[in-house]
């Protein structure tokens, strides 16, 4: 599994990303602590606990755990895991929801989350990326999965946008390492960088 993470202030962004894929038949819900699926009952049930700790800008944690395309979790295998996650993060005392995606050739869901807990309380986000890894890690062998390479790992070896831009544009068809070292070059100056754009 790779786990990709998002903090900030856009609990509504997020949300209401994930609930388009639902009402496209490309997401389901898995779980939640909400009352309601609605935009606006969650969102006024997160205000209600925002109030505990009104001067937090980034109270949002969104996560998404991506599986290997040849493990197709069922419904309930990927919620005990996403259960477990939460826990294991420390997030069981707080405001989740949780999505199944099938919009791409992976398996994989999104995890929303309320850094403020139900008695005020803010978890710390010091080091959460280490311990996500360290989590997904253990996870992997608590239930027999896929041990993967680390999520850091994984994006540093994933071709960019950018360099996918770049290799278009120039039409290479060199490795990685070449590449990023090729769009480096060209894009040091910010009228570089604009050129570059511009002719796309």
């Amino acid at each position: 599994m790779t786990g990709d993470q998002v903090k900030g202030k856009g609990f509504r962004g997020a949300l209401n990303y994930n609930l388009e894929k639902v009402n496209k038949g490309v997401a389901k819900w898995l779980d939640t602590s909400f009352a309601q699926h609605d935009e606006r009952t969650i969102m006024d049930e997160v205000k209600m606990i925002r109030v505990l700790r009104p001067n937090l800008a980034k109270y949002f944690y969104h996560t998404s755990v991506n599986f290997p395309p040849h493990e197709n979790l069922k419904d309930d295998q990927m919620l005990t895991i996403a259960k477990d996650y939460l826990e294991a993060m420390g997030f069981d005392q707080h405001q989740y929801a949780i999505f199944r995606h099938f919009d791409a050739d992976h398996p994989h869901m999104h995890i929303l989350v309320n850094r403020i807990g139900y008695d005020g309380t803010v978890l710390s986000d010091s080091k959460d990326y280490q311990r996500s890894e360290q989590i997904i890690r253990k996870l992997e062998k608590q239930y027999g999965l896929t041990e993967v390479i680390s999520s850091r790992q994984a994006k540093e070896r994933a071709m960019t946008k950018n360099e996918l831009e770049m290799m278009k544009h120039t039409d290479e068809t060199i490795c990685k390492n070449e590449v990023a070292g090729h769009y480096k070059k060209h894009t040091k100056s910010k009228a570089n960088r604009r050129a570059i754009y511009q002719s796309t």
